[in-house]
Formats: structure tokens, sequence, C-alpha cells
């Protein structure tokens, strides 16, 4: 009875010194590991796991309100073509929130290339949104001698948004889309995030701007955006704006003003010169780009886009696509 209850003792003794230690160890456990978290919390040599992701990246597009449908429906092939992406779409339900995007050819859609004066599109659908129109701008010494395509703006004039609006859409006018920029209310970086936040806004997760004209910068960065981007990008401008739709489709525009000289404005698209039923949109050329278009074309009730990248000959590729479209479409 007596070694009975000695062992006993001895085994609850036994298990009671085990459990203390695992306890012990247990707590030494966290220990150790909120120290080691908050270590690296304070630590300035630690690394986020979520990076920032370039432009370029192929990541899972953000979240929009813009609800898209692409069907894919090859029916051409312009393997001869010098555009290093071309896209030809035809576009149900055109004039709404909710449009249909049918691709009947294509080349290289997803791959960001530079785009030029494109970038104006995107200028004018920030100064459409935000601006008022009526507002006066006064041309200061450093928009005046931004160079290329330009209103030739001259130091002290005065212009009103909605007339810089026609200059840098029909002109393409470099000097027109700084002025409205650098005039935007929180400044010209604000305004170049802005569009950004309308790319996103927009889900063209491939589209990234760093100026409002589309000039090569000085360090070699340039605004990048894709053939299938771009198509949303007219799209929005042209249905969202009927300004926009009355400036891309007008072959020239008058301004007359007591506080700047008069001005005539060419379509630098050539509207009389391109293929018959082109209303727009926009035409760019820069050293990082080459020459680049989007044009919209109506027929009937039916809108095709054609955006070329990096074309040798934009006109001629755009008169061979339509050309061949409507010499075959059975629609």
């Amino acid at each position: 009875m007596f070694l009975s209850v000695k062992m006993k003792a001895s085994i609850n003794l036994k298990i009671l010194i085990a459990t203390s230690l695992g306890l012990f160890l247990t707590a030494l456990l966290v220990f150790g590991v909120i120290t080691l978290v908050d270590s690296m919390d304070r630590s300035n040599d630690f690394k986020p796991l979520v990076m920032n992701i370039e432009p370029t990246a192929k990541v899972k597009p953000p979240q929009s309100k813009f609800k898209y449908h692409w069907s894919l429906q090859p029916k051409y092939n312009f393997d001869s073509l010098t555009a290093k992406s071309y896209l030809l779409v035809k576009v149900d339900d055109f004039l709404s929130d909710k449009p249909n995007f049918r691709i009947l050819a294509q080349r290289e859609i997803y791959k960001p290339r530079s785009i030029a004066s494109l970038t104006k599109i995107m200028t004018a659908l920030i100064v459409l949104s935000e601006y008022d129109l009526n507002n006066e701008i006064i041309i200061t010494d450093e928009v005046s001698q931004i160079g290329e395509a330009s209103m030739h703006l001259k130091t002290g004039e005065i212009y009103t948004v909605k007339e810089l609006l026609w200059g840098m859409l029909l002109l393409s006018a470099n000097d027109a889309s700084e002025a409205l920029a650098r005039n935007y209310p929180a400044g010209r970086i604000a305004f170049i995030q802005a569009m950004n936040d309308y790319a996103t806004e927009l889900n063209l997760s491939r589209t990234h701007f760093v100026n409002p004209s589309g000039l090569d910068e000085d360090d070699g960065g340039y605004n990048r955006s894709t053939a299938l981007d771009l198509v949303v990008l007219g799209w929005r401008a042209y249905y969202k704006f009927p300004l926009f739709r009355q400036i891309v489709g007008q072959h020239s525009y008058r301004l007359r003003s007591k506080l700047h000289p008069d001005k005539l404005l060419i379509n630098k698209m050539g509207l009389d010169k391109t293929y018959p039923g082109i209303i727009g949109i926009k035409a760019g050329n820069s050293g990082s780009a080459g020459l680049t278009v989007v044009e919209l074309l109506k027929k009937g009730n039916d809108y095709y886009i054609v955006v070329l990248l990096d074309s040798l000959h934009p006109q001629k590729e755009v008169k061979q696509i339509f050309d061949t479209v409507f010499d075959k479409s059975d629609n």
C-alpha cells in the first residue's frame, strides 16, 4: 500500500514537471514570434511583400463600374500591314454604357506601346469632365516655349478652356495640352495622376501616362497603352461628350477673340483625305511611337474602330482594312 502511494506521487510529480515545461516552452515560443514581428515592423530594412506593379505587367484588371463585352470573331487577316499592333473592332450599342466590342482582326493587341498624341484623348476626357469650358487661361512663358505640333501660343495671350481644347484635338497642339494641364486646380502633376486614375476607372490596366501631350520625355519615358485599351478610350470620349464628337469630326475651325489673334485650325486627321465615313478620332507621331491612329468609322448604324500603332503608312493601311471589310462583310 505504501509503495503504491509513493509510485503515484512520483508519477504525479513527473506529470506536473512535464506540464510546466510545456507551458514554459509555449510561452517562450509566443514571446519569440511577437519579438520577431515587432522587430520587422520597426526595421528600416523591412520590405513589404506587396510591391508596385508596372503598367506593363500582366495582372488581373481592377474592378470597374464599366462593363464591356468583348467577343473574338476573327474574319480578316492583314499580315501585310506594317503596324506593329493593329485592331479592328465592330462596336454594337456604341452610344451606350454597355458596348459590345467584336474583334474582327488583330495583332499584338495586349502589348503596351508608345502612343504619342493619342494621349490627348485622355487629356480631353479630364478637361471635359472637370473644367469649366468658359474659364480663361493666360499663356505663360513656359507654355509658349513648348514645340513640335502647337497653336503657337504667345506669352500673355488669353484663351478659354474650350478654345484650347479645339486646338489640342484638331492641331494636336502640345502647348495647348500643357496649358490645360498646368491650370488644373491641384497642378500639372495632379492632372497626370487624374489621367492615370481615369485609366484605372475605365479598366485600362496596361495604360500609363507621364505627361498630358504625348511628347517623349527627356529621360526616355513616354505614355503607353495597348490597341485594346485605346478602343475603350476612344469609345468613351466619343460616346460621353458631344463636344468631343463635334471637334474630332470637324475639318477645320476658326478661333476669333479680342483676347488673342484669330487662328484657323485644320484637323490633322485629314478627314477629307481618309476613308469615306471616318468621323474621327485622333492621330499621333513621335520618335518612340512612330505613326499611330485611332479611327472611328460610321456606316449606316454600324460603328467600327481601327487602331494602328507604329505604322509606316497609317492612312493607306486604314483604307486597306476598310476596303476589305466592305468588300467581304456580310453584316
